[in-house]
Protein backbone atom coordinates (compact mmCIF):
# COMPACT_ATOMS: atom_id res chain seq x y z
CA UNK A 1 0.00 0.00 0.00
CA UNK A 2 2.81 2.32 1.14
CA UNK A 3 4.67 1.54 -2.32
CA UNK A 4 1.33 1.66 -4.33
CA UNK A 5 0.97 5.44 -2.80
CA UNK A 6 4.58 6.45 -3.65
CA UNK A 7 6.01 6.08 -0.36
CA UNK A 8 8.75 4.04 -1.87
CA UNK A 9 11.27 5.26 1.30
CA UNK A 10 8.21 4.10 4.31
CA UNK A 11 7.69 0.70 1.99
CA UNK A 12 10.96 -0.74 2.06
CA UNK A 13 11.53 0.34 5.83
CA UNK A 14 8.70 -2.08 6.64
CA UNK A 15 9.83 -4.41 4.34
CA UNK A 16 12.74 -4.40 6.78
CA UNK A 17 11.22 -4.25 9.51
CA UNK A 18 8.92 -6.97 9.16
CA UNK A 19 11.72 -9.51 8.38
CA UNK A 20 14.06 -7.67 11.70
CA UNK A 21 10.75 -8.91 14.20
CA UNK A 22 10.10 -12.66 11.90
CA UNK A 23 13.95 -12.96 12.97
CA UNK A 24 13.76 -11.75 16.25
CA UNK A 25 10.03 -13.93 16.89
CA UNK A 26 12.23 -16.88 15.49
CA UNK A 27 15.16 -16.16 18.36
CA UNK A 28 13.13 -15.70 20.98
CA UNK A 29 10.88 -19.14 20.13
CA UNK A 30 14.44 -20.79 19.17
CA UNK A 31 15.83 -19.42 22.83
CA UNK A 32 13.19 -19.99 25.00
CA UNK A 33 12.51 -16.03 25.88
CA UNK A 34 9.11 -14.69 26.48
CA UNK A 35 10.11 -11.48 25.87
CA UNK A 36 12.97 -9.30 24.80
CA UNK A 37 16.39 -9.63 27.28
CA UNK A 38 17.05 -6.37 28.73
CA UNK A 39 20.56 -6.55 27.34
CA UNK A 40 19.75 -7.53 23.60
CA UNK A 41 19.18 -3.36 23.37
CA UNK A 42 20.80 -1.03 20.91
CA UNK A 43 21.24 -0.50 16.92
CA UNK A 44 23.07 -3.37 16.30
CA UNK A 45 19.75 -5.29 17.18
CA UNK A 46 18.35 -4.03 13.61
CA UNK A 47 20.84 -5.46 11.32
CA UNK A 48 19.41 -8.52 10.27
CA UNK A 49 22.33 -10.29 10.11
CA UNK A 50 23.16 -10.19 13.65
CA UNK A 51 19.20 -11.21 14.12
CA UNK A 52 19.48 -14.03 12.16
CA UNK A 53 22.97 -15.27 13.57
CA UNK A 54 20.97 -15.19 17.06
CA UNK A 55 17.89 -17.00 15.31
CA UNK A 56 20.33 -19.78 14.17
CA UNK A 57 18.92 -19.14 10.40
CA UNK A 58 21.85 -20.24 8.96
CA UNK A 59 20.41 -23.67 9.88
CA UNK A 60 17.68 -22.81 8.14
CA UNK A 61 18.95 -21.59 4.80
CA UNK A 62 21.29 -24.71 4.51
CA UNK A 63 17.84 -26.90 4.67
CA UNK A 64 18.20 -29.44 1.12
CA UNK A 65 14.58 -28.36 0.09
CA UNK A 66 15.81 -24.35 0.61
CA UNK A 67 15.45 -23.44 -3.38
CA UNK A 68 18.54 -21.10 -5.04
CA UNK A 69 16.17 -18.11 -5.42
CA UNK A 70 15.43 -18.05 -1.85
CA UNK A 71 18.69 -17.79 -0.84
CA UNK A 72 19.71 -15.41 -3.22
CA UNK A 73 16.37 -13.25 -2.06
CA UNK A 74 17.86 -13.81 1.87
CA UNK A 75 20.97 -12.48 0.18
CA UNK A 76 19.44 -8.97 -0.85
CA UNK A 77 17.06 -8.68 2.31
CA UNK A 78 19.69 -9.39 5.10
CA UNK A 79 21.32 -5.96 3.54
CA UNK A 80 18.71 -4.09 4.40
CA UNK A 81 19.19 -0.52 6.05
CA UNK A 82 17.29 0.57 9.16
CA UNK A 83 18.82 3.78 8.72
CA UNK A 84 17.33 4.49 5.72
CA UNK A 85 13.85 5.71 7.51
CA UNK A 86 15.44 9.11 7.96
CA UNK A 87 15.10 11.60 5.72
CA UNK A 88 18.26 12.33 4.62
CA UNK A 89 18.95 8.70 3.19
CA UNK A 90 18.14 7.98 -0.18
CA UNK A 91 17.76 4.15 -1.14
CA UNK A 92 18.59 3.78 -4.90
CA UNK A 93 15.39 3.16 -7.20
CA UNK A 94 16.64 -0.31 -7.71
CA UNK A 95 17.92 -1.31 -4.19
CA UNK A 96 13.82 -0.62 -3.64
CA UNK A 97 12.43 -3.01 -6.09
CA UNK A 98 15.02 -5.76 -5.58
CA UNK A 99 14.21 -5.23 -1.20
CA UNK A 100 10.10 -5.57 -2.39
CA UNK A 101 10.65 -8.21 -4.80
CA UNK A 102 12.78 -10.47 -2.53
CA UNK A 103 10.16 -10.09 0.76
CA UNK A 104 7.31 -10.24 -0.95
CA UNK A 105 7.94 -13.02 -3.51
CA UNK A 106 5.03 -15.44 -3.66
CA UNK A 107 7.21 -18.61 -4.31
CA UNK A 108 10.68 -18.00 -2.86
CA UNK A 109 9.50 -14.14 -0.43
CA UNK A 110 11.96 -14.15 2.42
CA UNK A 111 8.99 -13.00 5.13
CA UNK A 112 6.56 -15.85 3.74
CA UNK A 113 9.39 -18.33 4.06
CA UNK A 114 10.52 -16.71 7.64
CA UNK A 115 6.29 -17.08 8.86
CA UNK A 116 6.25 -20.54 8.11
CA UNK A 117 9.73 -21.30 10.01
CA UNK A 118 8.63 -19.60 13.30
CA UNK A 119 4.95 -21.05 13.03
CA UNK A 120 7.00 -24.48 12.93
CA UNK A 121 9.59 -23.53 15.63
Amino acid sequence: MLRAAGKTTEAYFHAGQSIEFLLKALYLKRSGFSRWPDDHRGARWHDLKVCAAAARLEVDLNRPETSKSLKANWLTVRDWKSHARFPDMKVPKPELNDLFIAVCDDADGVWIWLDAICRRA
